[in-house]
């Protein structure tokens, strides 16, 4: 009996599609879990870095989140941009990259903090160290990592859940559901 290889099997297709779509699961994770962590983290900073903040204390705990959706807003098109140049592969490694970076400015927020504690400047009662500045900042990288991520990930998903399994297959992913609903693309 001779087997021709040229007919795969649909198992072997099954688990070639597996280890993708755990991938990019458990960086749809990361993004999620990230985005909680950055809630999580204003009652303590609160306490760390914004103690002598008076009557703004509030006002400075929600710059934290302002300035992580905030590079969702500004960046969210970059992130597409990026795929169209670069592809899904290199436009991922770029946003863990932003990601990487914020976290490093999470610790240097905290190193800052502990080696310069007399550096501080004044807003009317409040005394904000430069910190706090710099964990802002690393807040605005996460939100940026957050959304070029996701510009990925979220189509990206959907294929996989879908069946399909190709990153190629994404503006066609857009065009079965106008067909799926019975509306026509416009």
């Amino acid at each position: 009996m001779q087997i021709n290889p040229n007919i795969t099997s649909s198992d072997n297709k099954v688990n070639n599609a597996i280890l993708p779509f755990v991938i990019i699961t458990f960086i749809y994770f990361i993004v999620g879990f990230l985005t909680t962590v950055n809630e999580q983290l204003q009652a303590p900073l609160k306490f760390t870095f914004l103690s002598h903040a008076g009557s703004l204390k509030n006002t400075f705990t929600t710059l934290i989140s302002f300035f992580f959706f905030l590079g969702y807003l500004l960046n969210g098109t970059l992130g597409s941009k990026w795929v169209n140049r670069f592809g899904y592969k290199n436009t991922i490694l770029r946003g863990l990259l932003f990601m990487i970076s914020g976290l490093f400015m999470y610790l240097c927020s905290s190193w800052f903090g502990d080696q310069y504690p007399e550096a501080k400047f004044n807003i009317k009662d409040a005394v904000i160290p430069f910190g706090f500045i710099i964990f802002v900042i690393g807040s605005y990288l996460m939100g940026t990592s957050a959304a070029i991520i996701q510009v990925v990930v979220n189509p990206s998903h959907r294929l996989y859940i879908n069946g399909n399994g190709h990153y190629q297959e994404a503006s066609s992913s857009r065009s079965c559901s106008y067909k799926s609903c019975g509306r026509r693309k416009t």
